[in-house]
């Protein structure tokens, strides 16, 4: 196939063991992974001896570490001891994608417990306050639309980047994070959002008498065929990365919270259906 963007998968979505995760990528031939919890421990808590074997089973299977997906800014808006833990947490980020040799830091916006517009000054604020910070790194923080924080769809995306004001501080667009809240990915989405974004999350999903649904890669409503057709249509070389979400029978993760061994469960069947899924959406687009 002839696939205009580099793919890659967040490596607990198959297995908190690493080896396995990297065995899967190189098998369905992905060019890159994407850590967020590993050996159970979430990606900013690494030490430099897990730093180090990360990066060198990763490079020894000629894979590339796509970006880190840190738990950033789900947090309580109004706790200033939150706020301070979370700083922590980007700052640590910032030094392991570094040491990686990763582009990109993922950021939320906030748990979803109030209408974001009658606290915009809040979430600006937040990133104005750590931009200095991303600066002076040289990486990007790529800001996540998700259900359970305050920004579920791109609609005030573009705003919220423009009035944080940083070229260090873009957008990861998950399609179907939108499409849980209503979002139509293509064109509505895409046509709102491609121009600030740098990292695209892949999965799929459906509603089911009224709840969320996660699917198999191609078989949910995400629409992932004219998704991949409009991403070539601009000459989108960037990451898509998998972030399976999709299990064959029910488990006890918290998927507003994933990562570690709850979440890793049943993953390796859930994304090896969903890498092959995604190769069928590939071929019909």
């Amino acid at each position: 196939m002839n696939v205009p963007y580099r793919r890659s998968v967040i490596t607990d979505e198959i297995s908190q063991d690493l080896d396995r995760a990297i065995a899967l990528a190189c098998e369905f031939g992905l060019e890159g992974i994407d850590i967020r919890t590993v050996w159970d421990t979430r990606v900013d808590l690494l030490t430099d001896d897990q730093i180090t074997r990360v990066k060198s089973a990763a490079s020894a299977a000629g894979l590339a570490i796509a970006g880190i997906a840190p738990p950033f800014m789900k947090c309580l808006h109004d706790s200033d001891a939150e706020w301070r833990e979370h700083r922590a947490i980007l700052d640590r980020s910032l030094r392991v994608a570094e040491a990686f040799g990763a582009r990109f830091v993922r950021g939320f916006t906030f748990w979803k417990q109030i209408e974001p517009l009658s606290h915009w000054d809040r979430i600006v604020g937040a990133y104005r306050e750590v931009t200095p910070m991303i600066e002076r790194s040289g990486l990007i923080v790529a800001i996540e639309n998700e259900p359970a924080c305050m920004l579920g769809t791109t609609d005030h995306l573009p705003r919220l980047l423009r009035d944080i004001g940083s070229p260090n501080v873009k957008a990861l667009w998950d399609p179907a994070n939108g499409a849980h809240d209503g979002e139509r990915p293509v064109p509505t989405a895409f046509d709102r959002v491609m121009a600030d974004t740098v990292h695209v999350h892949l999965k799929d999903g459906r509603h089911v008498d009224g709840k969320w649904e996660h699917a198999i890669v191609g078989e949910g409503a995400v629409g992932l065929v004219d998704l991949s057709r409009a991403l070539a249509s601009i000459g989108y070389d960037g990451w898509v990365t998998l972030e399976t979400h999709y299990r064959p029978r029910k488990t006890g993760a918290d998927l507003n919270r994933p990562g570690g061994a709850s979440l890793s469960e049943l993953g390796e069947e859930g994304t090896r259906a969903c890498l092959e899924g995604w190769a069928r959406v590939l071929a019909a687009a």
